[in-house]
């Protein structure tokens, strides 16, 4: 019976035991779990919510479009859901995830005129520090100011 090196701590076995260990490990199925949590949909800010899962796939090292694309899904509620429909029955062959990014971003972005109106007639200083309301006006108008 050959002795495992990596279970028994054998230092001098022979080449051919490292090699059969080596050949075993690379044979055996392999788990890998997603360490991604998605936050609730933002249904207010969809392109900022988008850059966080972003973020937490980069930092996972998730890049399968397939993964990305389930993980998204999983964080969208009925609501969500129902406005993207047909893309989740039939979601397309390649580009899953970048087709649904770009369809809930159209859909719960508002519009460039919209934008523009808040920042010219309703926005107001309120209880919030001009550095705020500077910030939320050049967010509004998508850096134009």
């Amino acid at each position: 019976m050959e002795r495992n090196p990596i279970v028994d701590g054998a230092s001098n076995s022979s080449p051919q035991a490292n090699a059969s260990v080596v050949n075993n490990a690379s044979e055996a199925p392999q788990l890998a779990r997603v360490a991604v949590k998605p936050p609730p949909f933002w249904k207010s800010d969809p392109a900022l919510w988008f850059l966080q899962l972003d973020a937490q796939f980069k930092l996972s090292n998730i890049t399968v479009d397939e993964t990305q694309y389930y993980t998204a899904i999983s964080a969208l509620d009925t609501e969500v859901l129902q406005s993207v429909r047909n893309i989740v029955l039939n979601p397309p062959a390649e580009h899953k995830y970048s087709t649904l990014k770009a369809k809930l971003i159209s859909v719960f972005s508002e519009s460039e005129n919209v934008k523009l109106k808040q920042v010219l007639y309703e926005l107001q200083l309120g209880d919030m520090k001009p550095t705020q309301l500077l910030s939320k006006m050049i967010d509004l108008s998508g850096g134009e100011i």
